[in-house]
């Protein structure tokens, strides 16, 4: 499947988003997005129409044993009003310890985790790891 990808780290204030090349090969972070009033939605279905996606790949927040967290359910239900709103595949993918990895390669990369969401990059490094695991098929 060729075209965009776009990779959806939700929190309860923010939602980090990244997005893939037109081929599904390289990821960058995009942008952060306050979750109130469903701001983060209204944007996300932006970049859909914008970029043509073609798949939205969520993290959802398991535990360590692969069990539903309480954020799992906070997810959920995000995942569910944005499969309203569109038509293209939504995938999970277990974002388990992403923004621990995002952090990391943040200040790899000489960023301030301080004055910079860590959310965007987290969105990064899930849909890397989506895509590392679901190879592109041609």
């Amino acid at each position: 499947m060729c075209g965009r990808l776009l990779g959806i780290d939700v929190g309860k204030v923010r939602v980090g988003v990244a997005m893939s090349d037109s081929l599904g090969i390289t990821v960058s972070p995009l942008a952060v997005y306050q979750t109130a009033q469903g701001r983060a939605e209204r944007s996300i279905l932006d970049l859909i129409s914008e970029y043509n996606v073609k798949k939205i790949v969520v993290g959802m927040p398991y535990s360590r044993s692969g069990e539903k967290t309480k954020q799992c359910e906070f997810v959920e239900h995000f995942i569910t009003r944005l499969r309203r709103r569109v038509e293209i595949e939504i995938d999970v993918y277990d974002e388990y310890l992403s923004s621990e990895e995002a952090i990391d390669l943040m200040k790899e990369r000489g960023f301030s985790v301080r004055d910079n969401p860590v959310d965007a990059f987290a969105a990064m490094i899930i849909l890397e790891d989506y895509i590392r695991e679901n190879p592109v098929k041609k």
